[in-house]
């Protein structure tokens, strides 16, 4: 296994440690130097590379605290500012501590204050895994989080303005980038960074949680299993408590064996009601899923073979709906929708041609598709390239009749 924590190598090893060496001064100062200064520049300043050195030198030849703080000052030239970085209380802290995350965090700490609730919001997301920006959109776009700064700006360019200043300030990792659409990872330090910045407001629960604070707003599930629970109807008891009124988004940081059974959505909709991104896997959908008005984001997993009954067709302000991993179903709705607002429409893995609006052909697009005018995206839904081409890229509002064979 591998662990920073020596007590802990100790404690689970059979065989002898092996002590991993950080990085020789010189390597430390050539990944500096490749971060801080821009590689147009013949020769760095003087008083900032000397500077430098001993920022290096405090760094330990630790590689992510060596490349997250060259990229935070990277553009910045003034003096005075690097020998800030050099002399911040936060080294002594560290030292006490035996701990780099307060030294990561000035990375934070200098970023805008709109990209910090934005960096937060990373902590919903599921450690150790490849994420695509697009998911992180939703999620920014859901909580109201991004907004346009400049007239006519869209907040497509805003969430690829917001990834690339993470990505410059190393705080995302193994970046790579097709047009707009960017997948990245985040290194465990800098996921655990994100938990310490957001506790106000986001916290990490279990199906045994008690009580969340007042102020939290988002709760991200590290784990969803009953073994070792007596008499649980699948609720967990923090959820029947005042605090998640104030509730904003429930999701899942983890794999979902167990049932997440109807008691679990029941509760959600009578106690949390201002939701804006609610995950359900692995399970089935109630009635009365239009109670939740506020909601924005809505990501389903369901045995169910119908989601008529459950009346998300009338969640007027959701904006993306993701529906992973039905295999039993085969209708989404029928008769009137008025998800007016939806924008992404993903119906992916669910094993079997799937009838949008109780229409089998999806060759043929019935009139209540009009009520989907915004819909920008449509993921995974066509099965073949004739059936594709009865979305041609005009909008589904535009192209509600039989296309030509």
């Amino acid at each position: 296994m591998t662990t920073r924590n020596f007590e802990v190598a100790c404690m689970m090893g059979t065989h002898p440690t092996h002590n991993l060496k950080g990085l020789s001064h010189e390597d430390s100062m050539v990944l500096f130097k490749k971060c801080a200064f821009d590689e147009k520049e013949r020769e760095p300043c003087p008083k900032l590379l000397e500077i430098g050195k001993h920022i290096v030198e405090k760094s330990h030849g630790v590689p992510l605290l060596v490349k997250t703080l060259g990229c935070l000052l990277y553009t910045k030239h003034e003096e005075w500012y690097w020998a800030h970085i050099r002399d911040s209380e936060t080294w002594n802290l560290a030292k006490v501590e035996k701990d780099i995350v307060p030294i990561l965090k000035l990375s934070y700490d200098y970023l805008p204050s709109n990209l910090k609730c934005c960096f937060a919001a990373l902590s919903l997301l599921r450690k150790d895994d490849e994420f695509d920006s697009t998911e992180l959109a939703y999620y920014w776009m859901a909580l109201g989080l991004i907004s346009s700064t400049r007239e006519k700006q869209a907040l497509e360019d805003v969430i690829v303005e917001n990834i690339k200043e993470l990505w410059n300030r190393s705080l995302i990792q193994e970046v790579m980038q097709f047009g707009s659409l960017f997948t990245f990872k985040m290194h465990d330090l800098v996921h655990y960074l994100a938990s310490v910045v957001a506790k106000k407001d986001y916290s990490i629960v279990g199906v045994d949680t008690a009580e969340i604070s007042k102020g939290v707003r988002h709760v991200s599930f590290s784990s969803f299993s009953f073994e070792g629970i007596s008499n649980s109807d699948g609720v967990p008891p923090f959820l029947r408590k005042p605090t998640s009124k104030r509730l904003l988004a429930i999701t899942f940081g983890c794999k979902v064996v167990e049932i997440v059974t109807r008691e679990f959505v029941r509760t959600c909709l009578s106690k949390c009601k201002q939701l804006r991104i609610l995950h359900l896997p692995n399970g089935n959908l109630p009635k009365n899923m239009n109670r939740l008005v506020s909601l924005r984001y809505l990501l389903v997993t369901t045995k169910q073979n119908s989601l008529q009954e459950s009346g998300i067709q009338y969640l007027e302000n959701l904006r993306f709906l993701d529906i992973d991993g039905c295999e039993n179903l085969q209708v989404l709705f029928e008769g009137t929708c008025q998800l007016t607002r939806l924008e992404h429409l993903g119906i992916e893995n669910c094993g079997r041609p799937i009838s949008f609006f109780d229409c089998s052909n999806l060759s043929f697009l019935p009139q209540g598709v009009r009520s989907l005018t915004a819909l920008k995206e449509l993921r995974g839904l066509w099965r073949t390239e004739q059936e594709m081409s009865t979305y041609n890229g005009r909008g589904l509002a535009q192209n509600c009749s039989h296309s030509s064979n």
